[in-house]
């Protein structure tokens, strides 16, 4: 295996016209299961962006590994209603781009779209439209397409945003699974730090607003005071045995939670 991160960013600072975080030094490895974290607007996408190539930085050096490949995975909710693809179809698009050199646009074959569904339990779902699916079958779907190409790197931009309980566990367990069982790197955008907290081993806090910007293992980097900053509201954090096992909105209190 590559000694090589996949993403290192040296120095980085990201933006537009002007900077919103500067002297950024990441690096995502072989198998991190990574979350940025921030209020809306804080700059998540800014980063994520300049992270995957998308946004060129506005000063230092972002390095991706040659043969880099990447499965994203967008909101659910800003897909179109009326999209009138079968799962099949979504699912294949996944594979656009892929092989030859300059730009391609032939879609994964049938054969890949459908393991692609059957290694998210939803092979039966193929020939259903995918506006007509729950929102945890359209996500699977949408998680599916991320993977058809076999990419080294995960991109989640809130994967559970709007789904209950249940399908949000199930989605949840699938990332940890691909991450733990086939160490699939992954990043993951997320709002709810209980997720954060349970499951990612490293982790970015963000906000532009209040000059914030942390990374590093999720237990050293949630602190209390930390959080407090990033969020400009106070927070709490719970802590068993030495190991942050909660995160919540509390009173500003220097005694018991930490």
């Amino acid at each position: 295996m590559s000694r090589e991160p996949l993403i290192e960013m040296k120095s980085v600072s990201i933006g537009y016209a002007a900077p919103i975080a500067t002297e950024i030094h990441l690096a995502v490895e072989d198998g991190d299961y990574l979350s940025i974290v921030g209020p809306n607007g804080a700059g998540k996408s800014t980063l994520l962006k300049t992270m995957l190539g998308v946004l060129s930085p506005l000063s230092g050096t972002v390095v991706r590994r040659p043969g880099l490949t990447l499965g994203y995975v967008p909101q659910r909710t800003r897909i179109d209603p009326l999209f009138p693809s079968s799962a099949l179809e979504v699912v294949r698009q996944g594979g656009m781009g892929r092989g030859g050199s300059g730009f391609g646009f032939r879609p994964a074959s049938e054969g890949d779209g459908r393991a692609a569904l059957s290694r998210l339990d939803i092979a039966a779902l193929a020939d259903k439209r995918f506006r007509d699916l729950s929102g945890g079958q359209q996500q699977r779907v949408l998680i599916a397409r991320a993977l058809v190409r076999g990419p080294n790197l995960l991109v989640l931009d809130e994967p559970t945003e709007g789904l209950d309980l249940p399908s949000e566990k199930q989605i949840l367990d699938f990332i940890s699974s691909l991450n733990h069982e086939q160490h699939m790197t992954v990043i993951l955008v997320a709002h709810k730090l209980s997720i954060v907290v349970a499951r990612a081993r490293k982790a970015v806090l963000i906000n532009k607003d209040t000059g914030v910007f942390a990374a590093g293992e999720t237990s050293s980097v949630m602190t209390r005071d930390q959080l407090s900053a990033l969020y400009a509201y106070p927070m709490t954090t719970g802590h068993r045995e030495g190991r942050l096992i909660s995160v919540d909105a509390g009173d500003d209190q220097r005694g018991g939670a930490q």
